[in-house]
């Protein structure tokens, strides 16, 4: 993170709102009680702080929007703004790691920083860019959601000759695709949600209406038996 620049800390990510100490390395009150420490311990007070800078203005805004949409139901208290501060430095670091070690594939092993595509997909790619839309708008990520779907755009495919499980493909695509169209209004997740929905729908003609667990996405055949009522 030693690398990351950006504006003048502003009042709200100061060490006094995020509780930092600076005693060798900086910690979080919050984290004394022996539960295990956030991934920003052992990094300078100065690095923490210049992550924060970088998402603060978009926390603010982020925070402004949903007032105005309607979203909240009352203000956001001013305690809370450093606890909505740090969850948009655990998602940047969290995306940020993501992009270098696992980009375009389904998840990272954070421990090995190595990527990872489950089965449970078949030859599908990107889980964790479209399982990340949603949180990328709210959180007025702006630049991290263009790159998500400029992404999908160019290289989500789902013409793929294998088997997949319904169950994970609809609740992470189909759901994330769903999500990101509705709080955004971009047609793209819309066309890609409907057309990963047609290539599902073979997998509920079973005799019980429950589908099939496991569908091939080119043959529209499946291996298993749907449970019986």
């Amino acid at each position: 993170m030693s690398g990351l620049s950006g504006p003048a800390v502003s009042e709200s990510c100061t060490p006094r709102h995020l509780s930092l100490e600076v005693q060798g390395q900086p910690q979080l009150s919050a984290f004394r009680s022996g539960r295990p420490q956030p991934w920003f311990v052992g990094q300078s007070q100065d690095d923490v702080l210049q992550t924060g800078a970088l998402v603060q203005d978009a926390t603010e805004g982020a925070v402004g929007s949903l007032e105005l949409a309607g979203f909240l139901k009352r203000p956001v208290k001013a305690q809370s703004l450093p606890k909505i501060c740090l969850a948009k430095l655990m998602m940047k670091h969290a995306w940020n790691n993501y992009k270098s070690y696992a980009w375009g594939l389904n998840e990272l092993k954070p421990i090995s920083k190595e990527g990872h595509s489950s089965s449970l997909f078949g030859n599908i790619k990107g889980a964790t860019i479209v399982d990340a839309l949603d949180t990328l708008f709210i959180m007025e990520m702006k630049d991290e959601f263009q790159e998500a779907k400029s992404w999908i755009e160019e290289n989500l495919d789902f013409n793929v000759n294998a088997e997949i499980s319904v169950f994970e493909v609809n609740i992470r695509f189909v759901g994330g695709l769903l999500s990101a169209y509705y709080l955004s209004g971009e047609e793209i997740f819309r066309k890609k949600a409907v057309e990963l929905g047609i290539k599902l729908l073979p997998a509920f003609h079973t005799p019980s209406g429950i589908p099939w667990a496991l569908l091939n996405m080119k043959s529209c055949l499946s291996v298993s038996l749907p449970l019986r009522k």
